[in-house]
């Protein structure tokens, strides 16, 4: 059996690729359930099964017309999704962005404090209620979720796993690397029902953020690339950063799978009760174990070993020549 790939990435910081997702968003919205959207605040909050307990000094009239308003989105406080939304305060926000937010659009905020004059939520932990509110809106869509996440290769491997889906499934993946915890939030809100499944990147540079991004996406699949020292200066200690990025799997299907690289992850007793997949080109041991490498002028060629199938699989990447893909490619 041969498999052979043409994997070209195109520059994520290409403007023409920004504009493009930008438009298909158009496209996308009207591929929603139609109900999507059509919930009262109180009633949003019930189903997710959080009080609203609200808090602020604003008048009762004002308070009863945000329960009763129909929520349309909740996003972060971002110029791009605020349109008629309930707003959430990350961790670098300010009240003069609370402000910002209430005047463009935001009709209630969700805080870790009261703020004079504005309609708040206040609550300890403002993005984990975020992550909640948005996995109802994902849980509307039967749709299987593989999250990526990792130092190094995220985009990478999400491209690759993207590539190997569409071969049988429609696959929802926005080409560019938008991987932080209101992009997540926004995704799942925003699945087309034409698709079947889900590939999003999750970024690991900010503490407590990537197990919220797992709870709001439910991941029935994970992958873990390499984990540096990168945003070691936010972290403080790399066994911090191995913490959060394993975090990624707090959230996911009881009955998913975690995919590593057993040639740079070691910390498989932090994953005590997860069904593993190991990937390799160095131990035969390895569930998929990649041999026989060879760097040819139209790409990569390896020879993968199946343990499970008992096969042998040979796999041509074309265009695509470090040896460190070999091992995404494996994952993939």
């Amino acid at each position: 059996m041969s498999i052979e790939k043409n994997f070209t990435l195109e520059s994520i910081g290409a403007s023409s690729i920004r504009k493009t997702l930008r438009d298909k968003f158009y496209f996308y919205k009207k591929c929603f359930f139609e109900h999507s959207f059509c919930l009262k605040t109180k009633t949003l909050f019930e189903k997710v099964g959080i009080e609203p307990v609200f808090s602020g000094s604003i008048e009762p009239e004002i308070w009863n017309q945000v329960k009763n308003r129909v929520v349309h989105s909740v996003s972060a406080i971002q110029p791009t999704f605020i349109r008629d939304s309930i707003c959430v305060q990350m961790y670098d926000d300010t009240d003069k962005d609370l402000l910002w937010a209430y005047q463009n659009g935001a009709f209630l905020l969700i805080t870790d404090h009261k703020v004079e004059g504005l309609p708040c939520f206040v609550t300890e932990n403002p993005t984990l209620v975020y992550a909640k509110l948005c996995r109802y809106y994902r849980d509307l869509r039967n749709i299987s979720v593989t999250a990526v996440t990792g130092s190094i290769g995220k985009t990478t491997l999400k491209r690759m796993v993207q590539s190997v889906y569409e071969t049988e499934l429609k696959t929802f993946c926005n080409v560019v690397n938008h991987n932080a915890l209101y992009h997540a939030g926004y995704f799942c809100q925003h699945i087309p029902r034409i698709y079947d499944v889900m590939v999003q990147e999750v970024s690991e540079d900010t503490p407590f953020y990537t197990k919220p991004m797992s709870i709001a996406l439910k991941p029935r699949i994970v992958a873990i690339t390499n984990i540096t020292v990168s945003h070691i200066e936010a972290f403080g200690s790399y066994e911090s950063i191995v913490n959060e990025v394993l975090s990624i799997t707090d959230g996911m299907d009881p009955d998913g799978y975690v995919v590593v690289n057993m040639d740079e992850f070691h910390w498989f007793e932090l994953l005590k009760g997860k069904k593993v997949i190991k990937v390799s080109c160095e131990d035969t041991s390895a569930d998929y174990y990649g041999h026989s490498i060879n760097i040819a002028a139209d790409g990569l060629h390896f020879e993968v070993s199946c343990k499970k199938e008992q096969k042998c699989v040979s796999v041509h990447l074309k265009n695509i020549f470090g040896l460190h893909n070999v091992s995404l490619a494996l994952q993939a």
